[in-house]
């Protein structure tokens, strides 16, 4: 309530002497000092904080921007930087960091703190613009960032080694994994087997190397006697049982028989082509980015960047649908077809 109007008295924003409006209403009608109150209702509300969405490309370079890292010309590399490293991977647009991206951004913070920074980054794009218009010396600027990087990597040396155990460590935890397993290569006598990223993911690699090239799939050792996860489909050349391994494109099926069968398959999404009836597969292109598509392929090219649901549109009984989220619709079911929006608790 107010007590004393100030500059009230003349002037309040939004209202003026002809509509009228004053300050008069500043309480509801009946309502005085010392009023009882009835309690009429009681409701309670619950609400969870939401995190901020995931980066998409056009988000990423808007952050870019108003941060003052890189410039146009250098957007499109620095994207391609992070999915063509594996730093990340596109999934609905959006990209998602992989386990090799969190494990680097958390060794190069711990060891480089004052390097890996926004305001570090945009200040030397600002040193290098300088340099261009002659403001300031190639020479002097290069020497005035080398003496602290120097430094830092010259104490960063011996830190190394104990945070790349300490990475294996949490990796293994994540994974599952008890401990590594000892090489089974013959007259190998070293210790326990390391963690490394490669092209097509995790695999365990001898701590012998270079004199013992042993390697194994992360899958083949989560358990001293545990088998791969099988899989209830064939082989395609041979007939045999199938389990699921990782590969360049993420998991698919392989024969038990490997090496001496190489048959292998997409996993099966349990949803058949509406084209040409064949099971459909998730997928990966080269860039990292996920689709569904037929396993009939070549003959069948059909492919969705959204995933396929068993259900007919009951709009011109297509054989699918697909999941969908939009800030429009929220979550639904779209069809390929007839592009009909379904909402999936109608169904």
């Amino acid at each position: 309530m107010v007590t004393f109007p100030g500059y009230l008295a003349v002037y309040r924003e939004g209202s003026d002497e002809e509509n009228g409006d004053g300050d008069e209403a500043t309480l509801p009608a009946g309502l005085k000092e010392g009023a009882g109150a009835d309690l009429s209702s009681l409701e309670g509300e619950q609400h969870f904080t939401k995190p901020p969405p995931r980066y998409t490309d056009a988000s990423l370079i808007k952050e870019l921007e108003q941060n003052e890292i890189g410039r146009p010309s250098t957007y499109a590399q620095i994207i391609a930087v992070l999915i063509d490293r594996k730093y990340a991977e596109r999934e609905k647009r959006q990209m998602i960091p992989t386990e090799l991206g969190r494990i680097v951004c958390s060794l190069v913070v711990e060891l480089f703190p004052d390097i890996f920074q926004v305001e570090f980054t945009a200040g030397m794009e600002d040193e290098l613009d300088r340099i261009e218009s002659g403001q300031d010396e190639f020479l002097k600027v290069m020497t005035d960032f080398w003496g602290p990087f120097d430094a830092g990597l010259e104490s960063a040396d011996g830190n190394i080694s104990d945070a790349l155990d300490g990475i294996r460590i949490r990796l293994m935890e994540r994974l599952g994994i008890n401990e590594a397993p000892r090489c089974k290569e013959e007259g190998c006598k070293a210790g326990p087997m390391h963690l490394k990223f490669g092209r097509y993911g995790w695999f365990w690699t001898c701590s012998g190397w270079p004199e013992c090239k042993g390697t194994k799939e992360v899958d083949e050792l989560k358990g001293p006697e545990e088998e791969l996860e099988e899989y209830d489909e064939k082989c395609p050349e041979c007939s045999a049982d199938m389990v699921v391994k990782n590969g360049r494109f993420g998991k698919f099926l392989a024969c038990t028989r490997y090496p001496e069968c190489k048959g292998s398959m997409p996993i099966p999404l349990g949803v058949d082509c509406p084209e040409c009836g064949q099971p459909l597969a998730k997928r990966k292109t080269k860039k990292g980015r996920t689709f569904y598509g037929c396993t009939g392929y070549p003959d069948c090219d059909f492919a969705s960047w959204s995933k396929p649901v068993a259900t007919r549109c009951p709009t011109c009984d297509y054989g699918i649908l697909v999941e969908r989220d939009t800030k429009k619709e929220g979550h639904h079911y779209h069809c390929p077809k007839c592009r009909s929006v379904i909402d999936p608790d109608a169904l």
